[in-house]
């Protein structure tokens, strides 16, 4: 008995029975090709890594920016305008960056409505104050502004 048995003690190095005019079992070339041939591999040119847009980039850039200093709402409103109008012909101009782009809109657009909030808030807040009565007021807190 041989090293390589079976389960069923049969000896699997035997080569393979030939019967009639059957030819052993040869490898075959995977497609149409001639035997002999050898095919390559398809090497395709890899495309760049497409660069993404500075528009998109500056859009949301922008947009954060204003998010943050949306209590300083002179400069926020100004800045999200413009940051909005980059993601816009970012989009338009169908370049890369299509994510952030949208991004920049979402938060540009966010800094607007906080923005417009505040400046409005200031404004209506501070016209409604009278400068006497907010000067008794702090007087009665124990500050003095009287220069």
């Amino acid at each position: 008995m041989s090293d390589y048995n079976d389960q069923n003690g049969n000896d699997n190095n035997q080569q393979p029975v030939q019967q009639g005019n059957q030819q052993p079992y040869q490898y075959q070339q995977p497609g149409n090709q001639q035997p002999g041939y050898q095919q390559y591999p398809n090497y395709q040119q890899e495309e760049p890594p497409k660069k993404n847009s500075g528009m998109a980039i500056a859009s949301m850039v922008i947009g954060i920016c204003s998010i943050v200093l949306c209590c300083v709402w002179y400069l926020a409103l100004p800045a999200s305008i413009v940051g909005l109008v980059l993601g816009i012909l970012s989009i338009r101009g169908k370049k890369s960056g299509r994510g952030m782009a949208i991004a920049g809109i979402i938060l540009c657009s966010l800094g607007i409505v906080i923005a417009l909030l505040l400046g409005i808030t200031v404004l209506v807040v501070g016209n409604s104050i009278n400068p006497y009565e907010l000067e008794e007021y702090f007087n009665s807190l124990g500050y003095d502004y009287n220069y």
